[in-house]
């Protein structure tokens, strides 16, 4: 690495900070261009560097003895600390560059950085070397026994990286890793994010809500210990949804106004962190309008989240944004002018484009939300055929991977399919089976909206002679 390399990233940073509050698009440009460049540079040179080798065998590279390559290494690490909360610019750079000292010299024994290095490499669409480089960094951590590392490598692999290439309840056991790591070393931040991902991947994979209000109850003594403001929030958030879900509290209530405690207690909205906290919230808190009928008020939180969905990285909860975003613009388009149709229209492709590279990639995640969607818009196209076939694909799939919540919401976008086509035979059955699903999962308050509207359907004893079997 030369001096001069450095150097001129230094002052690209110090520059970017600099004109930080200068709206000048020139000079933005400018700067955006060199970073741009000098990444690419360092990308390249990574896979130059890899050539002919696979990224398991780096686990047998001998660890770096060189005290002023170490400390070089662990300047920029701690620099990027700096950066990233003051900038998200030339982060990446210097992530890149000491994955390239690592390459070249041999592993470390402190702040492996292969974990941070698969984030970017997931947002590249690069999901298998992701997960590689995750794992490896991982199971060097657990060679030399560094356990607050092994808590970080562990958040990373559960949560950036596993949902694009695994069933997203194998996340599970990773998060309770890092948790437990996290407190038999000093530093519990990473068993903290493993905490409240735990919650929000156990929300994405529809466990029931009531086990999952209890959960949270432990999780969040977990966190009580270290006393995280974000973690802290964001759970306490979380169950005031979990609580709309089941019926404890007002149905409208969510409608109009935060929960008081919507992360308001990190003083610093400015944070990076803070964006982040949010963003999760309101997907979730999106997905649970959208369940309720809330349709505008759902796409309005995601119009909130849209500027900053960058800041997820690699999350499961970009996947999840993206199907809500187009669950709701399918409810909004039919009442929508012309123009204004054409626009949602372009974004459900591109949404779709997106989540069928990820199907592709991981269809038990993910198929099932595409084919839902896809339904959905044969509908909307009067393909009527290609909708009944695709809302029972999706609903298959959906009951194939347990994703008992989305096999409730394709049963129900069926069902009022069929009730608009006037076929209300399969749409009653259609319903009656959404209605299970959404009992199963704990979801009463949207089982008692159901039954308000459909009264003279929704029998539960005769629930057991209607189901549909495939």
């Amino acid at each position: 690495m030369k001096t001069s390399e450095i150097e001129n990233i230094f002052e690209l940073f110090n520059i970017e900070i600099r004109n930080n509050s200068r709206a000048n698009e020139d000079i933005d440009k400018y700067y955006w261009d060199e970073y741009l460049k000098y990444l690419e540079l360092e990308y390249n040179l990574i896979n130059e560097n890899l050539k002919n080798r696979e990224i398991e065998d780096i686990l047998h590279d001998p660890f770096i003895e060189d005290l002023e390559l170490i400390d070089l290494y662990n300047h920029l690490f701690k620099l990027c600390n700096t950066i990233f909360e003051k900038s998200g610019n030339y982060y990446w750079i210097y992530i890149l560059k000491m994955v390239n000292i690592l390459l070249n010299n041999g592993n470390i024994k402190i702040n492996s950085i292969y974990s941070t290095y698969s984030i970017f490499l997931a947002s590249r669409g690069d999901y298998n070397s992701a997960f590689k480089f995750s794992l490896l960094d991982l199971n060097i951590n657990k060679k030399i026994k560094n356990y607050s590392e092994i808590s970080n490598s562990s958040v990373i692999l559960a949560n950036y990286n596993i949902p694009w290439n695994l069933h997203l309840k194998f996340s599970e056991d990773f998060n309770r890793e890092g948790m437990r790591y996290s407190l038999k070393s000093e530093e519990k931040t990473s068993g903290v994010y493993s905490s409240f991902h735990y919650i929000v991947n156990s929300y994405y994979l529809g466990k029931n809500l009531t086990y999952l209000k209890q959960e949270k109850s432990n999780i969040f003594n977990f966190v009580n210990i270290v006393k995280n403001d974000l973690a802290l929030s964001t759970i306490s958030s979380f169950e005031f949804l979990i609580n709309k879900l089941i019926g404890e509290i007002n149905r409208d209530t969510i409608c109009s106004e935060y929960y008081p405690s919507d992360l308001d207690i990190i003083e610093d909205k400015s944070h990076t962190l803070y964006t982040y906290g949010i963003n999760i919230y309101n997907i979730m808190k999106a997905q649970v309008l959208y369940i309720l009928g809330n349709y505008k008020e759902g796409y309005e939180i995601l119009t909130e989240v849209e500027n900053s969905i960058s800041i997820l990285g690699s999350l499961n909860s970009i996947a999840e944004y993206y199907f809500i975003d187009s669950l709701l613009l399918t409810k909004l388009i039919c009442n929508s002018d012309l123009e204004t149709r054409e626009e949602y229209f372009d974004k459900l492709k591109e949404n779709q484009l997106k989540m069928k590279t990820w199907s592709l990639n991981c269809p038990e995640n993910f198929y099932h939300k595409y084919l839902l969607v896809e339904a959905e818009i044969a509908g909307i196209e009067y393909k009527h055929w290609k909708a009944s076939s695709l809302y029972d694909l999706a609903i298959l799939e959906a009951k194939k991977n347990e994703f008992i919540q989305n096999e409730g919401i394709a049963y129900e976008c069926a069902s009022i399919f069929y009730f608009q086509k006037r076929n209300l035979e399969l749409g009653e059955k259609y319903l009656l089976e959404a209605y299970r699903c959404y009992k199963e999962w704990g979801a009463l308050a949207k089982c008692e909206l159901m039954k308000s509207n459909f009264s003279e359907l929704l029998v539960e004893e005769e629930f057991q002679d209607n189901q549909i079997h495939y």
